[in-house]
Formats: structure tokens, C-alpha cells, sequence
């Protein structure tokens, strides 16, 4: 996590392809772009000093094409990353699944990209998830983690604990 990488001096920087504004199939508005932004930036501060990056592409509809890839480039040029960490290419969300193979062909001139797992409600995989790197996360940055997911007060309300228990 961040928490984690700035424990170690490491600076980080977050790049999100969505305002993440949640509509549901009858209509209900679950987050609106204005409290999702809004949730989005208290999250980041409590990682720590973290960059973040929002951008528009729309939600549920991000395409793996060349708009995003260049839009995940840029930043990725700019900043010159050690490691990049992304979605994992077989998540069942389609944004995570086209963020991933967007952000892989971003990265084809970096060396170090890391996938996460992909975790219920937010996530599942069609296909197993092997991890090969693990890291040692300390109880401060567990602990800022926490805060950060409970600042996007509207997932939680949807999810509840499950949400907090599958991420940390």
C-alpha cells in the first residue's frame, strides 16, 4: 500500500481513470462524482503525502485502448516509477480488467509491475492468483490503510465490514 511504501521513503503516486461515480442498474445513485472525488482525495491524505491523479474516463465504461494507455503513460514518463502496481488482468470488474491490460502496455518500458489480487465485493478472479511478492506491512500502515478505506464513507456504506476485511 501506500502507507506501506512511505514507511519506506519511498514516494508514491496514485493515478485513478474515474471519477468512480456509482449508478445502480434501477437508478439509484450510490456516489455521485462530487462525493466520490471528495472521498477519493481524504483517502489519499490518509496514506500519507501521497500524489493523486484523477482522471475522466467513465465509470464502468473504461476502455483498453490507446486514450487510456497514453493517459497511464504520461504520468509513468514523467514520474519514471521503480514499480508500478495495478489490477490484476483476470478481475471480473471490467474497469479493473481494462485498467490492468491498459496499464501493461503503459509499462512496456518499465521493468517492475505487480498486480494485486483482486478481492470480494469489489473483485473476484477467473483465474488463480498466484502471488510471488510478498511485503511485510506494519501495524501504522494496517492501521492508516483502514482510515484511508473508511474515508470512502459510500463504499462502506454499500459493503460494509466485508469490504474492510477482504482489503486488509
Amino acid at each position: 500500500s501506500p502507507a506501506s511504501a512511505r514507511e519506506k521513503g519511498w514516494e508514491t503516486y496514485m493515478l485513478v481513470l474515474s471519477h468512480s461515480d456509482y449508478i445502480d442498474l434501477d437508478g439509484t445513485v450510490f456516489r455521485t462524482d462530487d462525493q466520490a472525488m471528495v472521498e477519493g482525495r481524504a483517502a489519499a491524505r490518509k496514506l500519507g503525502n501521497v500524489e493523486l491523479e484523477i482522471l475522466d474516463f467513465p465509470t464502468k465504461q473504461i476502455p483498453y485502448d490507446f486514450h487510456v494507455v497514453e493517459a497511464i503513460e504520461a504520468p509513468l514518463r514523467r514520474i519514471k516509477p521503480d514499480v508500478v502496481l495495478t489490477h490484476w488482468p483476470h478481475d471480473t470488474h471490467q474497469d479493473h480488467r481494462a485498467t490492468s491490460l491498459a496499464s501493461i502496455s503503459a509499462c512496456r518500458y518499465f521493468n517492475s509491475i505487480l498486480f494485486y489480487e483482486p478481492m470480494t465485493p469489489s473483485g473476484r478472479s477467473y483465474s488463480p492468483f498466484r502471488p510471488q511478492v510478498y511485503v511485510a506491512v506494519s501495524p501504522e500502515a494496517l492501521q492508516a490503510k483502514r482510515e484511508s478505506l473508511l474515508a470512502h464513507d459510500s463504499q462502506y456504506k454499500k459493503y460494509g465490514d466485508i469490504w474492510l476485511d477482504a482489503v486488509i
